[in-house]
């Protein structure tokens, strides 16, 4: 591939998130709706043994604080585990006051 094309072609990043707060299968599906509804989402896969949750990202649209926001909204907690690039940021849930609990309840 060229460099100008290069370029031009948006960096796809993994991610992986330790999640707090998940407890059956809908809490998966709700998780897995609210990271995969944000822009520059490419695939997620959220495991409810290992407590993480996957997501493959464009770079310029969607960050790890993004990924983060839309975990709290939808009532979880998160902390980044891992990146594709070696380095593990500092981005954490900020809901600390917030219960986590099963979406079901």
């Amino acid at each position: 591939m060229n460099e100008s094309k290069r370029a031009n072609t948006p960096l796809v990043h993994t991610t992986r998130l330790s999640i707090t707060g998940m407890s059956c299968g809908a809490c998966v599906r709700h998780l897995t709706r609210a990271l995969d509804g944000l822009t520059g989402v490419v695939h997620v896969h959220v495991d409810l043994q290992r407590n993480q949750a996957s997501v493959e990202h464009l770079t310029d649209q969607a960050d790890e604080k993004r990924l983060i926001g839309a975990i709290d909204a939808a009532g979880y907690r998160a902390r980044v585990e891992a990146t594709s690039d070696g380095e593990s940021d500092l981005a954490e849930s900020t809901a600390a006051g917030r219960s986590t609990s099963c979406c079901c309840r």
